[in-house]
């Protein structure tokens, strides 16, 4: 699922007119880069 959503979001800025995107993966839980739960 996260190489999907890496290669998509990346289809999608480069659609946008984004240049030298580049995908990365920190390996962090998908969800957790919300800030609201970032302060429970």
């Amino acid at each position: 699922m996260r190489k999907d959503i890496k290669q998509q979001a990346a289809e999608m800025l480069e659609a946008a007119g984004f240049k030298n995107v580049n995908e990365f993966d920190k390996g962090s839980t998908l969800g957790l880069g919300i800030h609201e739960m970032m302060h429970l």
